[in-house]
């Protein structure tokens, strides 16, 4: 079978074909006219809102109108008060109870005088807290013989500068000890010296023995200073047998080495 072939597109045309079939369809498309585009609808418009009309405002006379100040910047503006209303004949509202002045204070005593009679009592309250801290702080005539009981014995120029106080009875490995301190009051050195102290209770009476005495060198006490001083007891006594320190006093001698 014999074919022919189209000089202008090159495809294999059968014989019984006098035109090649793909240029006659493509001759047949471009002679057709092309279609025309629908065209797209158009939406109806939307109503347009109308107001409704407004009657003008009637027009009052000059003379009739009231000028009215705008409020100031930064006020607040006032209401007008509420008229007053009237019942039956145009007598007024009656006065409510809570409207009526408060009734005069019962009979009691006035204002200055109340002020007066606190001040009173404060000054008393004072008066009595001061002289009982007075009299408490005061010393007791027996006191003051137990106090001259612990003043030196001797006649050493420099004992009225010295103070023996603070005694302390302990026992430390089955040896009683004597705890005091020695003051010196002066604005001098005290240089070393012997001190010969004597520890009796505040009840005894003066013929009855010390119960300890003690000598012991003392190495100088520096002005104003308070020295501790220890000193081993030789007593039949233990710590415990020993009156507190609050039932003790001593007398005491300075002796130059």
């Amino acid at each position: 079978m014999f074919t022919w072939i189209c000089p202008k597109c090159g495809t294999e045309v059968p014989p019984s074909y006098n035109d090649c079939p793909n240029c006659a369809a493509r001759e047949k498309a471009a002679a057709a006219p092309a279609p025309v585009p629908t065209p797209a609808p158009i939406p109806a418009p939307a109503p347009v809102y109308a107001p409704p009309p407004v009657a003008p405002a009637p027009v009052v006379p000059a003379a009739t109108q009231a000028y009215v100040q705008p409020p100031l910047m930064g006020t607040v503006p006032q209401e007008a008060p509420p008229p007053s209303f009237s019942y039956g004949g145009g007598s007024s509202v009656p006065a409510s109870s809570y409207d009526a002045p408060l009734p005069p204070p019962a009979g009691g005593l006035p204002s200055w005088l109340i002020a007066v009679l606190s001040i009173l009592g404060v000054a008393a309250v004072g008066y009595g807290v001061f002289h009982f801290m007075r009299d408490k702080g005061s010393v007791a005539p027996g006191a003051a013989m137990e106090e001259a009981a612990s003043q030196p014995a001797g006649n050493s120029p420099l004992a009225k500068y010295v103070e023996v106080v603070g005694f302390r009875i302990v026992e430390s490995k089955q040896q009683v000890q004597l705890k005091f301190i020695i003051v010196n009051h002066s604005a001098g050195e005290l240089a070393p010296f012997d001190l010969n102290l004597q520890v009796r209770t505040k009840t005894a009476k003066s013929d009855e023995p010390a119960l300890f005495t003690i000598k012991t060198p003392v190495s100088g006490v520096l002005p104003f200073e308070a020295k501790d001083m220890t000193i081993p007891v030789k007593t039949a006594l233990r710590a415990y047998e020993i009156p507190d320190w609050q039932f003790l006093t001593a007398t005491f001698d300075i002796a130059q080495p």
